[in-house]
């Protein structure tokens, strides 16, 4: 049996790394909230990409399971939607918070 995993393609591995970089640089942006939404927005692109291949390889697959990396890759898309969430919700806040002033 083989597995389902990032590591099943040079492709598939370089864009995970990739989304873990973006995720991690996303979390330290906080203090700029429109460069973190455009982070988020990337990671959430690239993620897209990651599940799109994922769904390619099951195609190639005749009889294996999933790993446990790959569905991560439904957990950090869903991740970055939380994430663009609660960013926008920030940007909210401190518009009303502006007009108080």
């Amino acid at each position: 049996f083989k597995e389902l995993e990032a590591g099943s393609s040079l492709f598939l591995l370089i864009l995970t790394g990739l989304e873990v970089l973006v995720a991690a640089i996303s979390i330290f942006l906080f203090k700029d909230r429109k460069t973190q939404l455009k982070v988020v927005i990337g990671g959430m692109v690239i993620s897209a990409i990651i599940l799109a291949l994922y769904f390619v390889e099951v195609g190639k697959f005749v009889r294996g399971n999933f790993a446990l990396t790959s569905i991560f890759a439904i957990l950090a898309f869903i991740g970055f939607i939380m994430a663009i969430r609660g960013i926008v919700k920030d940007n909210r806040l401190v518009k009303s918070l502006d007009k108080l002033r």
